[in-house]
């Protein structure tokens, strides 16, 4: 079954991504009411971006890292920051769809049958066959905030702050991977988009 979208530009030149891809996607509203435009790079990969950054963390020094961190979090003790850090470490043990031994993941029936519920234009993009929705999800290069929305505040706890700083202090390039969903009734919104440079236009 096809979904009934004719996204024929954006899927023509997607289809076959190799290497850097950058694709803008402008006035986009989030789940906070914020609109914004983004250039994003459709051609990266988040089992790549967690390789790296699985490097970037064990070359890292814990104690250096305290040492900024407790200027600004007294009361966080280096016990909770060095359990927030392994933990950090081991989520990039397993990537992409193999373990770092080259064995796959095991695959559950509900998530086989969540991706047989979509058309896989490429690893980045993908359309809902029932929903018509568009899912982009992809690599942030830069967002031109152009509404401000309304931000949620929440108390996070000990662990998370931790772990909130070192993904910044590190500049984990997983951390800047975004997914950006698309209704069909919004899909006219996105129709002046660039692709490599080259304007695209998004037709139902």
């Amino acid at each position: 079954m096809k979904v009934n979208l004719e996204l024929v530009d954006f899927i023509t030149k997607t289809n076959n991504i190799t290497g850097c891809s950058f694709a803008s996607i402008r006035n986009y509203t989030n789940s906070s009411g914020e609109v914004a435009n983004h250039v994003i790079n459709l051609g990266a990969t988040l089992s790549g971006a967690k390789a790296k950054d699985l490097v970037t963390i064990k070359n890292a020094n814990v104690s250096t890292l305290y040492t900024k961190f407790f200027k600004t979090n007294p009361n966080i003790n280096f016990e909770t920051f060095t359990k927030a850090f392994n933990e950090l470490h081991d989520s990039f043990i397993k990537i992409g769809d193999k373990n770092l031994d080259g064995t796959e993941k095991k695959q559950s029936n509900y998530s086989f049958g969540q991706t047989n519920a979509y058309q896989i234009i490429n690893p980045s993009v993908k359309v809902h066959i029932e929903k018509e929705r568009l899912y982009i999800y992809a690599l942030r290069v830069s967002k031109e905030i152009l509404e401000y929305g309304e931000y949620k505040t929440t108390n996070k706890q000990a662990k998370t702050i931790c772990k909130d700083f070192i993904k910044k202090e590190l500049s984990f390039k997983s951390e800047k991977f975004v997914m950006y969903i698309v209704e069909k009734a919004d899909i006219m919104n996105l129709a002046k988009t660039t692709f490599n440079g080259e304007e695209l236009t998004i037709n139902l």
